[in-house]
């Protein structure tokens, strides 16, 4: 029928993000965010991995172990291209598996300091949003 828009599960309330006030706050000792994940252009993809280790550096985060998936062409890029996934996963720095509050506030720092590098060199986070 005409007037009635394509059914997408982008259009759908339940996919909705929750209002902030409903997210759930993480408990206390445990970082905002313990993974951070992105797609870069392939181009840009070794120049991330630099920041991500001087981001790293500069809140004194030692053990940063970065991933990389397998690139894959995205079309919907103008110009379309090659994306790169990324992702770091921070790990507890005490033997009992607990963060101690210096590396908890370098990890809880690392993600806005991260944006702001990435935003300072013209990288995008191109891939899929978390």
């Amino acid at each position: 029928m005409i007037g009635i828009p394509p059914h997408s599960p982008l259009n759908n309330p339940l996919n909705a993000a929750p209002p902030e006030e409903l997210r759930q706050r993480p408990e206390a000792g445990v970082p905002d965010r313990e993974s951070i994940r992105m797609g870069v252009r392939e181009e840009d993809a070794y120049r991330t991995l630099d920041v991500f280790f001087d981001v790293a550096e500069a809140n004194g985060i030692k053990d940063l172990n970065p991933s990389h998936g397998r690139p894959y062409l995205d079309n919907n890029l103008n110009p379309p291209g090659n994306v790169v996934p990324l992702s770091v996963h921070f790990r507890p720095d005490r033997p009992d598996d607990t963060y101690s509050p210096g590396h908890l506030k370098a990890v809880n720092n690392f993600g806005t300091q991260l944006d702001a590098r990435l935003k300072q060199l013209n990288i995008r986070n191109v891939g899929p949003e978390e």
